[in-house]
């Protein structure tokens, strides 16, 4: 892995005389490391330097395996919402139907006020009885198990100052807080160790990892959002696909044909993929898939708000292993459009096994009988409580082994830059799975040239 990568650059002379080239701000290095300690007898193995912040995970989170990062159940009072399709059922109706919760555990849970309701108007009616309505919540005294994520001894931070705070964000952990990931979360880590509240400018996948690129204010994060909205921003990622790529930066003509599909290529070799991203949901999830019908190369807007566009170049093939290395352009946002456009084009990240709609109470052990027996064991010991949750959480994760994609993909997020007023870039070293790569230095210059001198606007203008 390469230590030495600059994380801000200046161009040269002559790019700053070109229009798409303004001359990039350039500020000092600021690189150091934010070392979260999880372990009591392991000592941080790349050294601390004197820049480096150091958070003490151990009272919130404990390690399992060597690798899993676990949050310590912790006690809290969920709330729910009652939504439309629950009106007139009983909350042991709606606990059993939506939440899979045993009939004898959610009444005794009622009886025991563990389970409460907080309703618009006033009742008699007792709560195993009350029909739910409008506007009622349903109030659970619940301990929470987060999900892990694998454990990381540090994250490098690449740049900051008095506007931005930009990482290199590991894979696995989540970006913001929600669902079943809370402390479990990037932002929360980040503000626990710097004391200070932050604002993102961008999101990334939980098994992405790469350039995240946050603010100190909600006005200055907007600023830079709008940025992004009006196309004045080049991101580029590295994505480690299956199978060989084909090669196009020499290739004649104007079309390459991929999986059944022509796909426009520039003159520079980039690949323009095209095409409406579907939304679907069921009662669980929801995802963006790609329509791949037919690729849009020819339509005329792509800022359409279903529509998504990437520009793809192949930099990098490995024979021994059939894998290619690609730069993947996102000019439009939409969520998943990387991983997608690559399965639509017949090349498929590693580990990116995909995003079904699949139901997830299929194959999955009920939770609710063993943990009420914990609750109701514990009830006047909530650090015995805690402990033993904590070790239920552990032994039914590692009954299975994890599936490919659930805790990182290759996908990574190497660059951004903003070209606006004042025109910044950010960017990272190269992912692990690029170690492999003979010549890993001049690979990185190749990745790095690739993104800075892209021209997109003039890209674009090729096709429209």
């Amino acid at each position: 892995m390469l230590q030495d990568q600059n994380v801000i650059s200046s161009p040269t002379q002559e790019e700053n005389n070109d229009e798409h080239h303004q001359p990039i701000i350039q500020k000092p290095k600021i690189n150091y490391k934010i070392i979260l300690k999880l372990s009591d007898d392991n000592e941080f193995s790349h050294g601390k330097a004197l820049d480096d912040i150091e958070l003490d995970l151990r009272s919130e989170f404990e390690l399992f395996g060597g690798i899993y990062q676990f949050v310590k159940p912790h006690k809290t009072n969920h709330r729910t919402n009652v939504r439309t399709r629950w009106f007139k059922k009983t909350t042991m109706e709606v606990l059993s139907s939506e939440f899979k919760m045993p009939e004898q555990v959610s009444k005794e849970m009622i009886e025991k006020g563990i389970i409460t309701l907080t309703t618009q108007k006033p009742t008699s009616v007792s709560v195993l009885e009350y029909k739910l309505r409008s506007n009622d919540q349903i109030v659970t005294v619940d301990w929470k198990n987060e999900k892990p994520v694998l454990y990381r001894e540090f994250i490098r931070v690449l740049y900051h100052d008095d506007e931005f705070l930009v990482i290199d964000k590991p894979s696995s952990i989540p970006v913001h807080p929600a669902g079943r990931f809370v402390k479990n979360s990037l932002h929360y880590l980040l503000e626990s160790a710097l004391g200070r509240k932050l604002f993102l400018i961008h999101r990334l996948d939980k098994v992405t990892s790469g350039v995240l690129i946050h603010t100190w204010n909600a006005a200055l994060a907007k600023s830079y959002q709008d940025t992004m909205k009006e196309g004045n921003v080049r991101k580029c990622y590295l994505a480690q696909v299956y199978g060989e790529f084909p090669e196009t930066e020499n290739m004649s003509g104007e079309h390459v044909l991929l999986n059944g599909q022509s796909f426009h290529k520039d003159k520079e070799g980039f690949i323009h993929v095209k095409n409406k991203m579907v939304y679907k949901q069921n009662d669980w999830t929801f995802i963006w898939r790609a329509d791949s019908s037919e690729n849009g190369s020819d339509s005329t807007d792509p800022k359409n708000t279903d529509t998504a566009y990437t520009l793809v170049k192949r930099i990098y093939y490995d024979p021994a292993s059939s894998r290619s290395i690609v730069i993947a352009i996102p000019i439009t946002g939409r969520t998943h459009q990387i991983r997608e456009h690559l399965r639509v084009m017949g090349y498929p990240i590693i580990n990116d096994v995909g995003f079904e709609l699949v139901d997830k109470g299929e194959n999955w052990e009920n939770p609710w009988p063993e943990k009420w027996e914990i609750m109701k064991r514990n009830e006047q010991d909530e650090t015995q409580c805690a402990k033993e949750m904590m070790q239920m959480q552990w032994e039914r994760f590692s009954k299975e082994e994890p599936k490919d994609g659930e805790f990182l993909i290759h996908l990574h997020a190497f660059y951004y830059s903003f070209h606006g007023e004042k025109c910044y870039e950010f960017y990272t070293q190269l992912p692990e799975w690029c170690n492999h790569i003979p010549d890993n230095a001049q690979f990185f210059e190749t990745v790095l040239k690739n993104c800075q001198s892209l021209d997109v606007k003039s890209k674009l203008g090729t096709i429209l």
